[in-house]
C-alpha cells in the first residue's frame, strides 16, 4: 500500500522529496500519467518473483520517471 501514500506526496510536492525509493508500490497504474512530470532521482526496487505486483509494473514506472534506475532482487518475492 506504500504507493497510495507516497505517489500523492511525490506528485503534489516534489520539491519536498530529495529522492524516491518505491519498493514494489501498489497503485502505480493509477498515477503513471501524473508521474511523467516528476523529476526526482528514483531507485525502483522490485522482487523478481513478486506474485502480488508483477515485475512488469516496474518497467512502466521506470518509463515515466525521468531520473529512475531499477534494482531487481533475484529470487525475491513481494517485499
Amino acid at each position: 500500500m506504500s504507493g497510495q501514500f507516497s505517489f500523492p506526496l511525490l506528485i503534489r510536492s516534489p520539491e519536498r522529496v530529495a529522492a524516491f525509493v518505491p519498493v514494489a508500490p501498489a497503485g502505480s497504474d493509477r498515477y503513471l500519467r501524473l508521474l511523467k512530470k516528476v523529476k526526482v532521482p528514483t531507485l525502483i526496487v522490485w522482487g523478481e518473483k513478486d506474485e502480488i505486483i508483477p515485475m512488469e509494473k516496474s518497467d512502466a514506472l521506470a518509463a515515466v520517471l525521468e531520473d529512475a534506475k531499477r534494482v531487481i532482487l533475484k529470487g525475491a518475492g513481494h517485499p
